[in-house]
């Protein structure tokens, strides 16, 4: 009975948390990897652009809508 309840717990408790930390982690590593890109391949026409997503990007910071994609499409690729 112990072995059944503790492997419940670590399938319905445990491992989601620890995926849902691991995709956090990867989606904003991704994100702001993103937006160093973004950065890099603004044209002149965006100059203005390019120095502020380069400002953000050295802060760690990203676009929500990336960040998001990527955690959902992590969460996807583990099963949740």
């Amino acid at each position: 009975m112990i072995i059944i309840f503790g492997f419940l717990f670590y399938w319905n408790a445990y491992r989601p948390s620890q995926i849902k930390k691991e995709c956090f982690t990867i989606a904003k590593e991704k994100a702001v990897k993103l937006l160093k890109t973004k950065a890099e391949i603004l044209d002149e026409t965006g100059y203005m652009y390019k120095k502020e997503y380069e400002k953000m990007a050295e802060k760690g910071m990203y676009f929500k809508n990336d960040f998001d994609s990527y955690y959902k499409d992590c969460l996807k690729g583990k099963g949740l």
